[in-house]
C-alpha cells in the first residue's frame, strides 16, 4: 500500500479527508497547474465545527494551522481574532481562500511610488463566498475594520507559501507618504 501523497490534519473527518484527497491528489506534486488547483480549491468544503477541531482563536492574533499538505501546496484554516493580516504579497504563490465562518473583509493595494502602495478595492465576504490572490496580489485580509468578531478562513497555497518570503507593506496615509517596510511576516 501506498502512502497518501497529501498529509491531512487528524482531526479532518474521514468524509472530508476522502474529498481533499479526491479532489487535490492530482495536483500534489511539482509542478502543479495553478489554474487546476484553484478549479479543484473551490470544491473543498469544511465546516466550522471541523475547522474548530482543528484548530482555535488566539486573542487578537491571527493562528493558522494546517489541515493539509502536499509537495505542491498547503491547505491551512485561519482563525482571525479582532485583527487584520498586515498589507502583504504571496511571493511567487498563488492563493484561493474561502470564509468558512464570521464575514472577512480584503483589500486589495497598487504600488504608487517605488514600494508604496494605496487600496483599490475593498469587499466583504461572508461565510461560503471565496476568492482568489495571484503571486503578484498585494492585499489585507481580517474582520473587517471597525469591528470586532471572529473569522474562520480556508486557505490553499501553490506552490507552498514561504511566510518569510511575503513582503509586509505599508499604505500611503493622508498626510503623505509612510516609508515601506520589507519586513518578514513571522506570524
Amino acid at each position: 500500500m501506498h502512502p497518501d501523497p497529501i498529509k491531512i490534519h487528524p482531526s479532518v473527518k474521514p468524509g472530508t479527508r476522502e474529498l481533499i484527497l479526491g479532489r487535490l491528489t492530482p495536483y500534489a506534486a511539482l509542478p502543479a497547474k495553478r489554474d487546476e488547483v484553484a478549479e479543484a480549491f473551490k470544491r473543498i468544503t469544511i465546516s466550522e465545527a471541523e475547522a474548530r477541531a482543528c484548530g482555535h482563536f488566539s486573542p487578537g492574533e491571527r493562528t493558522r494551522f494546517e489541515i493539509a499538505k502536499a509537495e505542491a501546496f498547503v491547505l491551512l484554516a485561519i482563525f482571525w481574532d479582532n485583527m487584520q493580516s498586515p498589507i502583504h504579497d504571496h511571493d511567487e504563490s498563488d492563493c484561493g481562500f474561502k470564509v468558512i465562518a464570521g464575514d472577512v473583509e480584503e483589500t486589495r493595494f497598487k504600488v504608487v511610488e517605488g514600494e508604496l502602495v494605496t487600496p483599490v478595492a475593498t469587499r466583504r465576504l461572508k461565510s461560503g463566498e471565496s476568492a482568489r490572490s495571484t503571486g503578484e496580489s498585494i492585499h489585507r485580509l481580517g474582520v473587517p475594520r471597525g469591528e470586532a468578531g471572529q473569522s474562520i478562513t480556508l486557505h490553499l497555497y501553490c506552490p507552498i507559501l514561504g511566510y518569510d518570503a511575503m513582503g509586509i507593506y505599508r499604505e500611503v496615509d493622508e498626510a503623505g507618504m509612510k516609508a515601506r517596510s520589507r519586513q518578514r511576516d513571522h506570524a
